[in-house]
């Protein structure tokens, strides 16, 4: 399968590990006091807090991420750095409004879970500006979510999570075992058609699968002088010493990707790369994009005037039909 489907509720992942495991299964408590009943989410009981799990972070980060240190605000009058901790949230999102703060960094400088509150005031006051003061209010933001593993690894800048009906489907027999699958949606009646296809499979033989490639790909664009040093970087990339020293690089961004091919055309001075990663258990676009870009790094060493013109030169086919 060009493209493996993770059984998660948040985006792509970055990478996960190659045994998730199982998530945990809470459901909400209800209405909380003082509260709606969407801003709680955990156990009902009154001991310790749980928390909500999500996937494990990513082993590496994601090209998406901001790979700089925050930086912390300018010293005081005095000339000493302010104990962040020691400010109240809305004296943070004062900062933040104020530019002294970087909202993406929040997660750098304090606890996440504080991080995603004070960021809401910030985007509040950004939003009373424009005259829709109060647009996040209803916005889920539960401390109880555990934000410390989104952050690097399933979204940026985070508010707060978007709650989703989630029904189940079954039984239906796969490759003789039967399965239930829950599938979480918006959309009406698409559970109840899902669930009689299930029930018609399963009146039957059954349903039978086979992967007959398990792989993703990523088709890098670049841009030699001309087309004869395009025909000559097609050469390198076809030798299977060189292609070993792709592997190399490719599979040193990542702890479970494996590169499995590297498939040059030349158009002219553009060469697309087509690369082929055995992603684990991920779907792992961001997994195939970072090997990519340090397997470009290496052709750079090899050819100086390779020139990257996208990272995705649209030949990797990725959810397209042709």
């Amino acid at each position: 399968q060009e493209e493996q489907q993770q059984g998660a509720a948040l985006p792509e992942e970055e990478e996960p590990r190659k045994q998730r495991g199982s998530t945990v299964k809470e459901q909400p408590r209800g209405m909380a006091a003082g509260g709606s009943n969407h801003d709680v989410v955990g156990s009902a009981s009154s001991g310790p807090e749980k928390k909500n799990k999500l996937h494990p972070p990513a082993s590496c980060t994601p090209v998406c991420s901001d790979p700089s240190p925050a930086s912390t605000p300018a010293p005081t009058s005095k000339g000493e750095k302010p104990n962040l901790k020691e400010l109240s949230d809305a004296q943070l999102a004062g900062m933040v409004l104020s530019g002294k703060i970087k909202d993406h960094q929040l997660e750098k400088l304090l606890d996440p879970r504080r991080a995603v509150q004070v960021r809401r005031l910030a985007f509040d006051g950004k939003l009373s500006d424009l005259g829709r003061g109060g647009a996040l209010t209803d916005l889920p933001s539960t401390p109880s979510l555990d934000y410390e593993r989104v952050f690097g690894a399933n979204c940026e800048i985070v508010v707060g999570y978007v709650p989703l009906p989630c029904g189940m489907i079954g039984p239906l027999t796969l490759n003789g075992e039967t399965v239930y699958v829950p599938m979480a949606t918006t959309e009406g009646c698409l559970v109840a058609s899902a669930n009689r296809g299930c029930k018609a499979i399963s009146q039957g033989s059954g349903a039978v699968s086979t992967v007959v490639r398990d792989g993703i790909t990523r088709a890098p664009c670049v841009r030699m002088r001309s087309a004869r040093e395009a025909a000559e970087l097609k050469l390198w990339c076809e030798d299977p010493d060189n292609f070993a020293s792709l592997k190399k690089a490719f599979e040193s961004t990542t702890s479970f990707g494996k590169l499995l091919s590297a498939e040059p055309t030349v158009a002219g001075r553009n060469v697309y790369i087509r690369l082929r990663c055995f992603a684990g258990d991920a779907m792992g676009m961001n997994m195939v994009s970072k090997g990519s870009l340090a397997a470009i790094e290496l052709l750079r060493e090899k050819f100086p005037s390779l020139e990257l013109v996208a990272l995705s030169g649209n030949m990797c086919t990725d959810k397209k039909a042709a």
